[in-house]
């Protein structure tokens, strides 16, 4: 059974390949785009993603949240939880207007709890 390094590809070695790796496995084509997603600076994520500064453990839960993984996988490279199948569809759902920004933070937040249990 493989591990989150092997769901998110190969080169995630640190926790800012880890950040980059979970971006694009949620949907994320761009930086940029999860930037605007999360309210960020595009500069401020970007230097987190590249790995010019690092990211605290809140920074990581906000970011685990969004891309349906765990704060340890991306501080530390341990495995997350989260079934990336739900993630995607859940994203989809959000594209296509059926779930709003809110709706689909819950059903993370619930898809979170549960996994937690």
């Amino acid at each position: 059974m493989g591990g989150e390094s092997e769901k998110h590809g190969a080169q995630v070695s640190t926790a800012a390949d880890r950040l980059r790796a979970a971006r694009a496995a949620a949907g994320y084509k761009s930086a940029a785009k999860a930037a605007e997603a999360l309210g960020l600076g595009a500069s401020t994520y970007a230097s987190h993603e590249n790995g010019t500064n690092g990211f605290d453990a809140d920074q990581a839960r906000r970011y685990a949240e969004a891309f349906g993984t765990s704060a340890g996988y991306l501080l530390f490279g341990e495995e997350a939880r989260s079934a990336p199948v739900v993630i995607a569809l859940v994203r989809m759902l959000e594209r296509k207007g059926v779930l709003s920004d809110i709706e689909a933070r819950q059903v993370f937040e619930e898809a979170a709890m549960i996994a937690e249990r």
